[in-house]
């Protein structure tokens, strides 16, 4: 085949620092983009983290289409969107989502797209809404039809979406890490607790945006009932959002302002994840959360809810319990971690597992390369 494959990402939304985001500006980054080019398709106008500059110095370009917000901008959309395929053309749409791929679908079939992927990242309907969930809910099973090839991120991610009697046609492409960037670093560890002045404390620790599906509220709740039974815990969040204003409220609330760290945004999660005891995350869904394997890659123990895929947990030192029992059980399970050893070699797990990103990208260059050439792992 002559020339580079071309590739079109679609996200429902850029530049809000998300895991599907960050996990396709690092396949981009490990990709070989002599024989791939790699384009980003969205319906948001966002622009943070210089999503669009990022995209650019790794040979991409980002095209933008107006986000369905009323009756009118939605025909508009509609309309953009056929207009874009009418004259651009790819070998491969890959769809990092399913409430708003229906149309990007759809038109890319009809102006040639011979192999459209559908990608699953979460076990959930991620909308805002009862309108917005209904009409996700009517476009799943017709937007699956459109697709050729179906990914998931984990196996709860693809049997949400496509379901169990589809399992044998899923590639499971896993949200892999740079492991030479998230692995145990004892001196690193011994700083940030130093920065942050938590150096003798049991250090709970999250890293996620501040939305309804983290379920941030139940995390003060339960860190709240983890303080009475012990003194010395202190919470550091990592993330921004939407709801972290209302989340600090609460916090001053319950009087442990004193003992809750709001860190925002930080481009250092990799140091940041080395100070925590024990990761925590009584999340609604997930499909499969990247921070959960870069904690773990550091040695870091990680409680779950069973919300989250069983995929998870990779390291031996992981627990999940039911978001229905009480925010005392989950501290009384918390605190059982504190006198646990961490990981020595928790990168064994991680390799073994399929997390590892260049791995990981190898493997979806072959599978891109066997489904446009039509040979087994061939060169262009």
């Amino acid at each position: 085949m002559n020339g580079k494959i071309k590739i079109l990402y679609f996200m429902d939304g850029i530049g809000n620092g998300g895991g599907i985001q960050e996990m396709v500006i690092k396949w981009m980054q490990n990709i070989d983009r002599e024989k791939f080019q790699i384009d980003i398709l969205s319906y948001n106008r966002v622009n943070k983290d210089n999503f669009r500059e990022r995209v650019a110095a790794l040979g991409g370009k980002v095209f933008i289409i107006e986000t369905f917000q009323n009756p009118r901008t939605f025909i508009k959309s509609i309309w953009q969107t056929r207009d874009f395929f009418h004259k651009n053309k790819y070998d491969i749409l890959h769809a990092h989502s399913s409430s708003k791929a229906f149309f990007v679908m759809k038109y890319a079939k009809k102006y040639g797209v011979e192999i459209r992927i559908l990608h699953s990242h979460c076990a959930s309907f991620v909308v805002n809404g009862a309108i917005p969930l209904m009409v996700a809910r009517a476009l799943k099973k017709p937007t699956v039809n459109l697709a050729t090839d179906y990914f998931a991120c984990s196996v709860a991610a693809g049997n949400f979406l496509f379901g169990k009697e589809a399992s044998d046609r899923i590639y499971y492409a896993h949200n892999g890490i740079d492991t030479s960037l998230f692995k145990p670093n004892h001196n690193t560890r011994e700083k940030v607790r130093e920065e942050l002045g938590i150096r003798d404390k049991y250090v709970i620790g999250h890293v996620g945006r501040f939305m309804p599906q983290k379920n941030h509220a139940f995390l003060i709740d339960i860190f709240k009932e983890l303080c009475l039974m012990e003194t010395s815990s202190v919470l550091v969040l990592v993330g921004d959002g939407s709801l972290k204003e209302s989340i600090e409220e609460k916090v001053k609330t319950l009087g442990i302002s004193d003992k809750v760290i709001f860190l925002g945004k930080r481009n250092d999660v990799n140091e940041i994840v080395q100070a925590f005891d024990l990761l925590l995350m009584p999340s609604l869904f997930e499909g499969l959360p990247v921070t959960a394997v870069e904690a773990q890659a550091c040695g870091v123990p990680c409680l779950f809810s069973s919300s989250i895929s069983s995929d998870a947990a990779i390291i031996p030192n992981c627990a999940f319990l039911d978001l229905s029992e009480s925010a005392k059980l989950w501290a009384k399970k918390a605190i059982g971690f504190k006198n646990n050893e961490r990981e020595i070699d928790p990168h064994k797990y991680v390799k073994e597992r399929g997390y590892d990103i260049k791995v990981e990208t190898d493997k979806l260059s072959h599978y891109y390369l066997s489904k446009v050439s039509g040979i087994d792992g061939g060169t262009l």
